[in-house]
């Protein structure tokens, strides 16, 4: 062999062999590099951790349900307040009444509408006070009920009439978080011991 055409030695025979040769002549092996050998090695089915979300999808979210909580808040209907002039009105039933069925009591607040709501903030000035509330239902499974916030007292009426519900929460400022299905309308008074 001409030195030029020499250029490189089998890998295995250590023998000089021509250059385009893939076989050495002497050995038989193959001269061609091959990547690193691996060695199969038969493992167990390990499953994966569940992987968490990654933070920008978390916060995607948190943001898409605060702009959805936003714009429902705007465009949802909102609860009518009204805040009349007092006018005395006596007990529809003097059954739960804390104090003589004859006592006049005074509306100081009246909200209305359909669906649930919270209401504003009110005041009240009294040891006791009631709320006289007023249901329309089309539905034969109407629900509606009152929570009284910050007390946590719960009022719920399942049919259509008025009833009234006696608070011993005392003064303070007070708002209420109402829930209703399947109602025409519902009227809520505040009243207070005149």
């Amino acid at each position: 062999m001409a030195q030029n055409e020499q250029g490189k030695y089998c890998k295995h025979c250590g023998k000089q062999i021509h250059n385009s040769a893939d076989l050495c002549p002497f050995c038989g092996k193959s001269t061609v590099s091959q990547g690193p050998k691996v060695k199969k090695v038969k493992t167990a089915q390990i499953s994966q951790p569940k992987q968490r979300p990654p933070l920008k999808i978390i916060g995607l979210l948190v943001v898409v349900f605060l702009a959805g909580t936003l714009f429902g808040y705007l465009v949802a209907p909102k609860v009518q307040v009204e805040t009349i002039t007092p006018m005395v009105i006596t007990p529809t039933n003097g059954d739960a009444s804390p104090t003589n069925a004859t006592e006049n009591w005074v509306t100081v607040r009246i909200f209305y509408g359909t669906e649930p709501t919270t209401t504003e903030k009110f005041h009240i000035s009294k040891d006791v006070w009631r709320v006289k509330y007023s249901v329309e239902a089309g539905d034969t499974h109407p629900g509606f009920a009152i929570t009284i916030l910050p007390s946590g007292q719960i009022i719920s009426y399942d049919q259509s009439g008025t009833e009234v519900s006696y608070v011993y929460d005392g003064p303070g400022d007070y708002y209420l978080d109402i829930w209703a299905v399947g109602l025409d309308s519902w009227t809520i008074e505040i009243q207070v011991q005149q």
